[in-house]
């Protein structure tokens, strides 16, 4: 995976958009060898928190999409 990343890394052109891209790609790749040396030592535990981690994040989405309408809705009604 280092050397993956290493090659991702080399694709940099410190174009602040491109560069994010890489980022991104290299969190995932990061995330990723996370879920198999931490998942992959109790499965069951794994996937037992992650469940419980999306299901509070699932009921967060709605209030936070509210409240990103009200912020946009404010937004909008200040710049009259």
């Amino acid at each position: 995976m280092n050397e993956l990343k290493n090659k991702i890394k080399k694709m940099k052109t410190n174009d602040k958009n491109h560069d994010r891209v890489i980022d991104e790609a290299i969190y995932f790749l990061d995330k990723a060898q996370e879920c198999l040396d931490e998942g992959l030592k109790d499965p069951e535990s794994w996937n037992t928190e992650n469940v419980l981690i999306n299901k509070a994040i699932f009921k967060l989405l709605p209030q936070m999409y509210l409240l990103q309408q009200i912020h946009r809705n404010s937004s909008d009604s200040g710049e009259n």
